[in-house]
């Protein structure tokens, strides 16, 4: 049989033991108010959270009984949970939360601190830079586009010369066939004046 003191020091131990599985519960009620947290992951913590605190209480009941279960061993969990619920939840969730923000804000401000020179180190550096990048732009474009008119220009050149010479070789074609029937014209002249000169010497 087990003396009435042990029995009050197992069931305050059973209290202790609800409580602090309580207590896991809001830390991870404070991990998902200040990270956000998918229904998947939810669940999956939920599964691991009663994993854990079923360990945590065969191990506590381990310790004080010897792992006999008892009935006012159980009562002694939930009344740990209802008294930590009632008085400590919310007082520890809010506190907990007022001192996260606080280092948010604090490791914010560092950050800040911390990287605005580099900041300003890269606005001082980048704006030149990439002033000067756009007049560079601006000059090819401007060379490109000087080129191509160029190109353009000559193109048309050489067309252009192109059809002069072919309007020269028609030129000169059409010249050399007008002195040949020149040539034939004159020729036929002279042969009709011979034959007019020896009909007239005939006749006389």
């Amino acid at each position: 049989m087990i003396s009435i003191g042990e029995q009050v020091y197992i069931f305050l131990y059973a209290i202790l033991a609800g409580a602090i599985a309580a207590f896991l519960y809001d830390l991870l009620r404070i991990k998902r108010r200040a990270v956000k947290t998918g229904v998947i992951f939810v669940g999956l913590e939920d599964i691991l959270y009663w994993l854990t605190v079923a360990v945590f209480l065969f191990i506590t009941v381990y310790n004080s009984n010897s792992g006999q279960m008892r009935g006012f061993i159980f009562i002694g969990n939930v009344i740990g949970v209802m008294l930590y619920e009632s008085l400590l939840s919310n007082l520890i969730i809010k506190s907990s939360m007022m001192v996260i923000r606080l280092i948010i804000k604090i490791f914010k401000f560092i950050w800040m601190a911390v990287s605005y020179p580099f900041k300003l180190a890269y606005k001082i550096i980048a704006i030149p830079v990439a002033f000067i990048f756009r007049l560079i732009e601006k000059l090819f474009r401007f060379l490109g586009s000087c080129l191509g008119k160029a190109f353009k220009k000559a193109d048309l050149k050489g067309k252009t010369r192109k059809l002069g010479g072919k309007v020269l070789t028609v030129k000169v074609r059409t010249t050399a066939k007008a002195r040949k029937r020149l040539q034939k014209i004159a020729e036929n002249r002279k042969r009709r004046q011979k034959v007019k000169k020896s009909k007239a010497s005939q006749q006389n």
